[in-house]
């Protein structure tokens, strides 16, 4: 839809943006919302593919689009550990489920 609500709060995100993609991917259901995902995951997931070369290519999207969700979501709402991530992983933070 473009739009997460936290806690009664939303927030607005560009629909075809990899961010708006990768959290619909982590908030599809309940199964996606308690995984780890790990970037390539993210990438194949977001993408639809199974090219090796072509997902690593795609790897340098995978951290800042974690980092600017998180500051985005922040900047509107103040809720600034809603993804736990890292180079490599990335999980919705258990205390929002």
């Amino acid at each position: 839809k473009g739009e997460i609500d936290i806690e009664g709060k939303k927030v607005k995100f560009k629909k075809d943006s990899f961010r708006a993609k990768l959290l619909e991917l982590l908030l599809k259901d309940d199964k996606n919302r308690k995984k780890e995902w790990s970037w390539d995951e993210v990438i194949e997931a977001i993408e639809d593919t199974k090219d090796a070369d072509f997902t690593k290519e795609k790897k340098k999207k995978f951290y800042p689009a974690c980092d600017g969700l998180t500051k985005h979501i922040a900047s509107k709402i103040g809720v600034n550990d809603l993804l736990i991530f890292n180079k490599s992983t990335v999980q919705i933070n258990p205390k929002y489920l």
